[in-house]
């Protein structure tokens, strides 16, 4: 058996019985199946591989990771390879280097160094946003980027995501940096102000995409099973996002149980013009955990 499969179960699985499946010489962690038979896969290619740690840890074990994706026809395997060939093309980080715009450095991995020519985009892209911002009677604050863990036990984060993030100690005390834009501050309403706000915040959206040339689909993520606050006030929160959605007008689709934590969310996938796939850029949340006006 996968020695790490077996570490898994030992080290992880807390419960009297779990489930595993098994496909001929293959057993996994889940109850399956991946498809019903493999005589569905008509075809299938290893694109990309690459070295990892286990559990991401570099003091542990060395693997690679191997990436593959399978199809029911080969024709959609054809064309799946030709989409791959075009998106090399718009790739931002082809982009930026041709045009000399960013580049991206080993030494800080996932983050952008801006030249002169991308400075000067970033900047131009900022000064629109904040026009945007004033044209709606927005106020712009600025708010820490880390902050004592009590905050993030206040919040759920701690209880829910502190193994992915990054925490330090100062002086006998934990501090964490914040992976997502929020919490910082939080705007207190009263319920009926909330589905109006909310509808603004779409309009918002659509107003900025259109400037863009992006179109867009909307979802509404409802309460997921680990949840933090009332069941009642999560029902009352995702019908006042549903309220708003009916009221702006696009159409939407239910995401039943993939709501944050601590509350449901509107979730945007964004798409250019250009492309032909659609990627998540913007959720708009309500938090059902803690107390609003």
């Amino acid at each position: 058996y996968n020695k790490f499969k077996c570490r898994i179960l030992n080290e992880k699985v807390d419960t009297p019985t779990t489930t595993v499946y098994r496909c001929g010489p293959l057993i996994d962690l889940c109850r399956g199946p991946h498809v019903r038979h493999t005589g569905k896969i008509k075809a299938f290619k290893i694109h990309k591989n690459s070295s990892t740690y286990w559990e991401g840890k570099a003091d542990m074990e060395t693997l690679q990771r191997i990436y593959g994706i399978s199809f029911p026809d080969p024709k959609m395997l054809k064309e799946w390879e030709k989409f791959q060939e075009e998106a090399k093309n718009r790739d931002h980080r082809k982009i930026g280097r041709d045009q000399e715009l960013f580049f991206f450095h080993e030494l800080s991995p996932g983050s952008c160094f801006f030249l002169p020519k991308g400075a000067f985009i970033y900047n131009q892209l900022i000064n629109f946003i904040r026009e945007e911002y004033r044209k709606r009677g927005f106020q712009e604050v600025v708010t820490p980027n880390v902050y004592n863990s009590k905050l993030w036990q206040t919040s759920g984060h701690w209880q829910h995501y502190s193994e992915n993030m990054f925490s330090f100690e100062v002086e006998k005390e934990i501090f964490a940096l914040k992976p997502m834009n929020c919490p910082g501050h939080w705007y207190d309403m009263h319920s009926f102000q909330i589905e109006e706000e909310i509808k603004s915040c779409l309009d918002f959206l659509r107003s900025v995409y259109n400037v863009f040339g992006f179109t867009f689909k909307l979802n509404l993520s409802t309460r997921p099973e680990k949840f933090l606050g009332d069941v009642e006030v999560w029902n009352q929160a995702e019908k006042q996002l549903e309220n708003s959605l009916n009221e702006f007008g696009e159409k939407w689709v239910l995401n039943p149980g993939d709501g944050a934590f601590y509350g449901p969310k509107v979730g945007s996938l964004q798409r250019h013009k250009t492309a032909t796939e659609y990627c998540n850029m913007l959720t708009i949340s309500k938090n059902s955990s803690l107390a609003v006006g």
